[in-house]
């Protein structure tokens, strides 16, 4: 029963990241770089926090695909381009 619930839980987040992905793809491609600032945020990001508890402030974020939380890469430790190598992220909430 747990497993089913486990594996549901990582479809489920699967389903959300790709939507999620698509829509910063989407959204890179309409804003021009030399307006943002660090102090502006769009109004989905303003909702995502780290564990450290500060909001996205145009910092690299990587997404557990198991409970679907958000974290700067800074705090856990994943660069981008680990980041862009895995096929999967958990944190470590998840992964124990």
């Amino acid at each position: 029963m747990w497993l089913s619930k486990i594996q549901s839980r990582r479809k489920n987040a699967a389903a959300k990241n790709k939507q999620t992905a698509a829509r910063k793809t989407k959204k890179k491609g309409k804003t021009n770089r030399n307006e943002q600032t660090d102090n502006t945020h769009t109004e989905d990001t303003d909702d995502v926090h780290c564990l450290c508890m500060q909001p996205w402030g145009n910092r690299f974020m990587i997404q557990c695909d198991v409970c679907g939380t958000w974290h700067h890469g800074s705090c856990v430790g994943v660069s981008e381009e680990d980041a862009d190598a895995m096929p999967e992220y958990y944190c470590d909430m998840c992964s124990t």
